[in-house]
């Protein structure tokens, strides 16, 4: 199986990976403490939300969530800690967006700060659960895939959409329970020239492709992964992307993936993978975004 998923991979790095002349790279600078935030880009929720309960900072790449150029919108929910019932009066919420105009080259004193905003200061008095910044920004990029996007189906408008994204978790759950490793990687192709919007080298790529790296292959080729449990989903929301052509299962509670693959032994933190969903036009079957 190792010999067969390094095979398929290497033939999407081949076909799929672009390379482009330029290297913008958009991001979000987030300071935060005594709160929870999580970041939407064209509403849809990035793939690493900031919600320990703990001080955290940290940079968020935007590229991904960018299907071209133009006018963009990031929004940035902020939670109380949980067990927190309201925003305290030192929670401090210093968000950023930054741009540089090449990832590759820009050093760190030349990344432009676009926009910026911040807790009010009077936030513990306004008894909040939940605060919310907006920031809209044109962005200029040297990638297209919006095209996928328009000739897919708006999600919000397709019957039974919550069952029918809860049966996809759960086939691609039984392919991780039960070893179908080859398949399952097979679902992720779309997802995986994504890699070039935040302009991963072919080179690059290659390099982790062993089973230190790659984590289909730390899950299916190794001792680790003979003990492969993902919990089922339950206490989730419905989030939607990119004008309702791209779906998630997202925890209700930490915000967090629901796709988390427990192994077992010293791993007490679990493998996870985000998973984005769309219906390509003309289709009944939700596939990896």
């Amino acid at each position: 199986m190792e010999d067969e998923i390094i095979s398929i991979k290497k033939e999407w790095i081949a076909k799929d990976i672009k390379s482009y002349s330029t290297h913008p790279l958009y991001s979000v600078q987030v300071n935060k403490s005594k709160c929870r935030v999580v970041i939407r880009c064209n509403d849809l929720p990035h793939w690493l939300p900031l919600t320990e309960n703990a001080d955290e900072s940290m940079t968020l790449f935007l590229n991904d969530y960018i299907p071209k150029s133009g006018e963009q919108v990031l929004t940035v929910e902020i939670y109380p800690y949980e067990g927190v019932q309201y925003l305290p009066a030192d929670a401090v919420a210093d968000i950023r967006l930054q741009f540089a105009e090449d990832k590759m080259t820009t050093p760190i004193t030349e990344i432009e700060h676009l926009q910026e905003q911040s807790l009010p200061e009077n936030i513990g008095d306004k008894k909040l659960n939940f605060y919310e910044m907006k920031f809209l920004f044109k962005a200029k990029v040297p990638f297209d895939f919006s095209n996928d996007l328009n000739s897919a189906q708006d999600l919000k408008n397709v019957s039974d959409i919550e069952k029918k994204v809860v049966a996809k978790y759960n086939d691609l759950k039984t392919m991780m329970e039960t070893g179908k490793g080859i398949e399952f990687v097979k679902n992720f192709k779309h997802n995986f020239k994504s890699s070039s919007y935040l302009y991963s080298s072919k080179t690059e790529l290659l390099s982790t492709l062993n089973k230190e790296d790659d984590n289909d292959l730390i899950l299916f080729c190794t001792k680790i992964g003979e003990f492969r449990k993902v919990p089922d989903f339950q206490n989730y929301e419905i989030m939607y992307g990119f004008g309702g052509k791209v779906v998630m299962l997202q925890n209700n509670k930490n915000k967090k993936t629901m796709f988390d693959i427990f192994v077992g032994g010293e791993f007490e933190d679990p493998f996870w993978y985000t998973i984005y969903l769309y219906m390509p036009s003309g289709s009944n079957e939700l596939q990896i975004w």
